[in-house]
């Protein structure tokens, strides 16, 4: 049955997918700080509980299947839309910060986040897995911007400081060279103007661009 853009979640304007995920990241944010009530707490189960309920029954059916059943599973081409490969979607999925990018003439990219309590590691500092998300990520966008898109086949992260929670993130990704499939490209991120973590990655270009690596940013300055 054709997908109906008026009633289809897949279809929904972007600016209400991303309002959602804005709502569902609030969320998480306040699950990591509070603390009770325990009626409270119960209560939010029940209504979140009955949200996802209502959403599901607007999945597709081959995700609706995987979702019930919490497996990974490989929905056909036209199932589901894929955001996680355009930066511009980045913020449709709660789990990310928001993160504005830009792209210079040069060829770096940048990003802009902020991170909260959901991404805590020790005590008011940033886990170290998503400093290191987050710049493999960047360092992804980076060679999709740059026209040699690549899979992340070794990624080196030097931690030179805490990178400390409610900070303003800048993050710099840069492809400096490719040899045949392999594309070399660095990274650094920076927590209120101070430089906490450089990256360096190497990339392995597909045999075959698949559709969702294709540029989708344009230089801003």
């Amino acid at each position: 049955m054709p997908r109906n853009p008026d009633t289809d979640i897949g279809f929904a304007p972007s600016e209400t997918l991303r309002s959602l995920g804005a709502s569902v990241r609030a969320l998480m944010e306040c699950i990591c700080a509070i603390e009770g009530p325990k009626e409270e707490l119960e209560w939010a189960i029940q209504e979140i509980d009955s949200i996802t309920d209502r959403l599901v029954s607007h999945l597709p059916d081959s995700d609706k299947r995987s979702f019930k059943a919490h497996v990974k599973h490989k929905a056909p081409e036209n199932a589901r839309l894929y955001k996680a490969g355009n930066p511009r979607d980045w913020d449709y999925n709660p789990v990310n910060p928001p993160m504005e990018i830009q792209l210079d003439k040069d060829g770096t990219l940048h990003g802009y986040t902020w991170l909260g309590l959901q991404y805590e590691g020790p005590p008011n500092v940033v886990h170290g897995g998503i400093v290191a998300h987050l710049l493999d990520q960047m360092l992804g966008y980076a060679n999709t911007a740059n026209k040699i898109p690549g899979f992340t086949g070794t990624l080196t992260i030097r931690y030179l400081k805490p990178t400390p929670l409610f900070s303003e993130i800048h993050i710099k990704a840069k492809p400096t060279r490719n040899e045949g499939r392999k594309i070399f490209a660095k990274g650094e991120l920076f927590a209120n103007g101070v430089l906490t973590a450089e990256a360096e990655g190497v990339f392995l270009s597909p045999l075959k661009t698949p559709q969702f690596a294709k540029p989708m940013i344009e230089p801003t300055s």
